[in-house]
């Protein structure tokens, strides 16, 4: 089927696109997609990234992208490229073969990796001797990449702006849908060594690390993952307004840094209870899919243990939880423990409830915003208020009696304050004037 002009051409119809084409028809954005094999209703197309040998070999490259490549105004290209020359081959190709959009009109978008920063510890043999610590450095888009093969294609691609319009966007670990977190923790972390290189980050692993596109061994002391509906709007962003990206790479994450040793006890073993992973290909996910949490298992709290958690918040305003997940209630409500740590995490997080933590022990306040939430989740009037929140009244002062009660007899009040007000009025005359004499300093001289 001949498609002559979309909005989007991604190149290499994989993970991403299971996440990006259903964003494309919510929004009403056309598109078409290439893969070696034109499955699914895709476009049969093959990259070729080997320089050409001759003119014939030229020509009969531009005819390929003439004949099934059709006009975009965005090109994402989705897997990495390699070869030298050939990011600047498949720009210059794919605008010179365009029949109806004009060469200054087409952007193109790399998903790059934010391995480019790694150096030795992505695509490289591993080191002799024994391992050494991994610098811990802080890093942002702006920061020198290490010469290597995907990172001098990214950076070729830049090179070609402002001639042409070019982007890259480099993605952190990958996850949703088919990269489910049960999926790739085990083989992450096979073992407790395995996890502990890491976490603690001493040097060079040879474990593969399925989150990268390449599943290429690495190392790392934290992780940062992206959901693929987040690299969907990203692209969709960058499509919309490709001038404020063009020429410049971006990072992107969902902001979070996840920890390798919850994860690894959350999906390490296969847990019967749970839904299987989702098929290959697939942008459902399981318990876990959801983009505003992250990759963690969702914890399922009854309603009746939701509400008495709720409740108990509501009618105090403050609520205490040790810090042990293994406890199997609360120490005042019958709920298990960690229902309700993982309850006030969840509110805190939406701004709820504020949390301080001392002592091993969790200190949880609901906040104003809090207490319109959970009035409204329990059906509560305005008039009801958490004990927090009310204004303390002061008891009356009780009135003072006298003792013996009242009309008791008082004697007359005597001593010093009744003798004065009977004493003869010995007070100066207004027409006084006092006499000084005698002799001194000051006296009058006989």
């Amino acid at each position: 089927m001949q498609i002559n002009a979309v909005d989007i051409l991604i190149l290499g119809a994989g993970w991403t696109s299971t996440f990006l084409i259903p964003l494309c028809k919510e929004r009403n954005v056309s598109y078409a997609a290439t893969t070696r094999d034109g499955r699914d209703g895709t476009i049969k197309f093959e990259f070729n990234s080997d320089a050409p040998t001759g003119n014939s070999e030229e020509e009969k490259e531009e005819d390929k992208y003439r004949t099934l490549l059709p006009d975009a105004k965005t090109v994402v290209i989705t897997f990495p490229i390699k070869q030298k020359g050939a990011s600047e081959r498949f720009v210059r190709r794919y605008v010179k073969t365009r029949k109806v959009v004009k060469p200054e009109e087409v952007g193109f978008v790399q998903l790059g990796s934010t391995g480019v920063w790694d150096g030795q510890r992505k695509g490289s043999a591993a080191p002799a001797g024994p391992p050494k610590p991994v610098t811990n450095k802080w890093y942002d888009r702006h920061t020198p990449i290490t010469p290597g093969e995907r990172a001098d294609a990214e950076a070729e691609l830049l090179a070609l702006c402002p001639e042409f319009k070019t982007t890259v966007l480099n993605l952190v670990g990958l996850w949703g849908g088919a990269r489910s977190a049960r999926n790739w923790v085990n083989r992450v972390a096979p073992t407790k060594e395995a996890l502990r290189l890491k976490v603690s980050g001493p040097g060079y692993t040879d474990v593969p690390d399925p989150l990268s596109e390449a599943n290429e061994p690495v190392v790392q002391g934290s992780i940062h993952l992206i959901h693929g509906l987040d690299i969907s709007r990203a692209i969709l962003a960058v499509h919309a307004n490709f001038e404020k990206a063009q020429g410049q790479r971006w990072i992107l994450s969902d902001g979070r840094v996840y920890d390798w040793w919850d994860l690894a006890s959350a999906w390490g073993l296969p847990n019967p209870n749970s839904a299987p992973a989702p098929a290959e290909g697939s942008a459902q996910g399981g318990e876990e899919e959801d983009g505003e949490r992250g990759p963690h298992p969702r914890m399922i709290i009854s309603k009746t243990n939701r509400r008495t958690i709720y409740e108990n918040l509501f009618k105090e305003g403050v609520l205490v939880a040790k810090k042990d997940f293994n406890a199997p209630k609360h120490e005042e409500l019958d709920v298990p423990n960690l229902q309700v740590i993982k309850a006030m995490q969840s509110l805190t997080s939406k701004g709820f409830v504020k949390t301080q933590f001392s002592w091993q022990w969790y200190y949880y306040v609901l906040t104003p915003e809090g207490v319109e939430y959970l009035r409204e989740w329990l059906h509560l009037p305005a008039e009801i208020v958490p004990s927090t929140h009310k204004k303390a009244v002061r008891p009356p002062r009780p009135a003072q009696v006298r003792q013996g009660g009242e009309g008791a007899y008082r004697p007359p009040r005597g001593g010093d304050r009744e003798g004065y007000r009977g004493k003869k009025d010995e007070s100066a005359p207004g027409d006084y004037r006092p006499q000084f004499a005698g002799v001194g300093r000051g006296g009058p001289r006989e």
